[in-house]
């Protein structure tokens, strides 16, 4: 069986954003109904980040889920960034609400299954111009390509 891969990135980001927002670990837990240790945790990479905490960090302070997710993009969805009183969960959703959050979490499992496609459609991609006598029968292409994937 393999084991999961632990990856902190999220952890990185979520200790920038208490050092942006001045958040200590005791006040960013109450804002997101997490202890104070799991926030140690988190903060320490003794632990990861989860789906709940970052729809947390996403709802309640207007963390931008790209840059949360993959550092891409600004940290906040607006310039006011302060606690608002949006629901984690969907279940304490207003009615009105619910479909949009129900929207917004299929939308982002969609979105993380066409980003794993694509990058490993490049992964293939990549390999078939490297392996490719065409290739190099066009130098202006291998030279693109090379530049292309060493970014």
């Amino acid at each position: 069986m393999s084991e999961k891969k632990l990856n902190f990135e999220k952890n990185k980001r979520l200790r920038d954003i208490m050092t942006v927002l001045n958040l200590s670990q005791v006040k960013i837990g109450k804002i997101l109904g997490i202890s104070q240790p799991d926030i140690s945790r988190m903060y320490s990479d003794l632990r990861e980040v989860g789906d709940s905490v970052c729809w947390g960090l996403v709802c309640k302070l207007s963390i931008n889920p790209m840059w949360l997710e993959y550092g891409r993009g600004e940290m906040f969805l607006d310039e006011k960034a302060e606690p608002r009183n949006y629901p984690i969960q969907e279940e304490e959703a207003p009615n009105e609400m619910k479909e949009e959050l129900a929207f917004y979490r299929k939308m982002v499992v969609n979105f993380n299954d066409i980003v794993e496609r694509q990058n490993r459609r490049l992964d293939e991609l990549e390999a078939e111009v490297k392996n490719s006598k065409d290739a190099n029968l066009n130098p202006n292409l291998s030279e693109n390509m090379e530049l292309m994937f060493n970014k």
